[in-house]
Order: structure tokens, then C-alpha cells, then sequence
């Protein structure tokens, strides 16, 4: 799915690329295989699809995400302390495809034993600020997390 496809079905909602895909973009690298994987904030997405309550929805090559705000911040669903503005949450690549970055990318599949080699890939192209972030999301959300070893090297 294209990002004219992709603004066709939400229209002007935000949205960003986000899981894998987001760490392919973030890198310069071809998206990955499979469904194009966005986040969308909740409010935007309920506006448009007023049935989707449960993330991921799966509508056609687009898996959406369910992205939570509050008071202009992003918050991670399962620790809503851990937050960004929403301006931080993503970039735009060349080409100005939306992305998110990578440390709220890795966040979101954290919980996913066998996303670690995103991290492995993503690792070195972060920036100090990101990791820490990234570092921070996982003690907050899941203290002895097995990425935070490798967060936690110096760069």
C-alpha cells in the first residue's frame, strides 16, 4: 500500500509507520514484507472507523495501530506515564513518508520476544537521546526487560 493509498483511506488524520516497517524507514531501507503497518491516534481513527476498538484493525494491506493521546501527548498503552509530545513521536523521511521513531517503534513491540533483531538494527543509528527514552519506556513498563542491557552500552 502507498502513502497516497494510505492517505486516501484516512484522509487528514495523522498517521505514522510504525512496527518493523518504521525501523526499515528510519534505516533507508525498503519497507519490509507484508501489510503496511501505521499508527493512527485513536480519536482520528474512531472518526473514521467508528467500529475499530481493538488494535490492530485490518483493513485490506494496512494493519493500523491504536495510537493514545492526551492533552497533545502520545501515551504507551500499557504504562500511559511513559509519554512524548506528539510532534516527538515521529519524523518524515526524504520521500515524506511518516514514520514513527524508533525508540516509540521498539516500544510498541517490546512485548515481542523475537523483535529484539529490530533492535539489533535500529541500535546503532540511534541517537543517545532516543535509547535513553527507549531505556526509560522499558524500566517503567517492564523492569529486567532483555533489551536493556544492550540500551544501556555505551554507543
Amino acid at each position: 500500500m502507498t502513502r497516497d493509498e494510505v492517505s486516501g483511506l484516512l484522509g487528514a488524520a495523522p498517521w505514522w509507520v510504525a512496527g518493523r516497517q518504521a525501523i526499515d524507514v528510519f534505516l533507508g531501507q525498503p519497507l519490509g514484507p507484508g501489510p503496511l503497518t501505521v499508527l493512527v491516534p485513536r480519536r482520528e481513527l474512531l472518526r473514521l472507523l467508528p467500529d475499530a476498538t481493538e488494535s490492530p484493525v485490518l483493513r485490506g494491506d494496512l494493519r493500523i495501530l491504536i495510537g493514545d493521546q492526551e492533552a497533545g501527548e502520545w501515551f504507551f498503552q500499557r504504562k500511559p506515564t511513559v509519554r512524548r509530545p506528539v510532534g516527538a513521536i515521529g519524523e518524515r523521511n526524504a520521500e515524506g513518508l511518516p514514520y514513527l521513531r524508533p525508540e516509540i517503534a521498539l516500544l510498541l513491540e517490546a512485548h515481542e520476544p523475537d523483535r529484539r533483531e529490530d533492535l539489533e538494527r535500529a541500535l546503532p543509528a540511534m541517537h543517545l537521546a532516543s535509547r535513553a527514552f527507549l531505556a526509560w519506556g522499558l524500566v517503567e513498563t517492564w523492569p529486567g526487560h532483555p533489551w536493556l542491557p544492550a540500551l544501556l552500552r555505551p554507543a
